[in-house]
């Protein structure tokens, strides 16, 4: 199967390509094509947006086989809107083998968004094995984002060996957005 648009030289009309890959329902061949292709443009492609779009289609796809592929590019793409969207198509992937590359992006990355998306993708996985770094987040990250998204993946997590943490950030937080997230993380956890 060829997809149509893939190799334009115009960086939209390649994106808009990229969206329209599993616009209908692919056959188990299809589908391996698909995310071969889709692979090869996230690692190859020079403009973020088409990177951008092959990361999230990759997620829709829920493809195991992008999984080693995109931590790459969550830990080493130099445009900050495709690692975020690799940590998010991480999540929607759902596998624990995305683990290692989260909690590198949650610990390592300079953009507070990237970390937000981290987290959020670390609770999508409901891993018990993030819970460290997820309490550790929560704490002391400087932003109120992955802060709060650690929280809320707590809450998802189930993490009662987190109570402590989320009970003392959902009084002395600075920001209110943490301080709900921990209300609603604490609440979730005591169901």
């Amino acid at each position: 199967m060829s997809f149509v648009g893939l190799d334009d030289p115009v960086p939209y009309l390649r994106a808009h390509s990229v969206r329209a890959i599993g616009s209908k329902k692919l056959s188990e061949e299809e589908l391996f094509e698909a995310v071969n292709a889709l692979i090869s443009i996230l690692n190859s492609d020079p403009h973020p947006r088409v990177r951008y779009h092959a990361a999230t289609k990759l997620g829709s796809l829920k493809s195991e086989e992008a999984i080693p592929f995109l931590q790459e590019r969550l830990k080493s793409d130099k445009d900050c809107w495709v690692r975020q969207q690799c940590a998010i198509a991480l999540g929607k992937i759902g596998s624990p083998k995305a683990l290692p590359g989260l909690i590198h992006s949650l610990t390592h990355e300079c953009v507070n968004q990237t970390r937000r998306y981290a987290a959020w993708a670390l609770g999508e996985l409901g891993s018990t094995e993030a819970i460290p770094v997820l309490i550790e987040t929560l704490e002391k990250d400087p932003s109120e984002w992955p802060r709060s998204y650690a929280a809320w993946a707590l809450g998802e997590i189930g993490a009662t060996e987190a109570i402590d943490a989320l009970t003392q950030q959902s009084i002395k937080d600075k920001s209110v957005e943490v301080q709900d997230a921990a209300k609603a993380a604490l609440v979730k956890i005591n169901k």
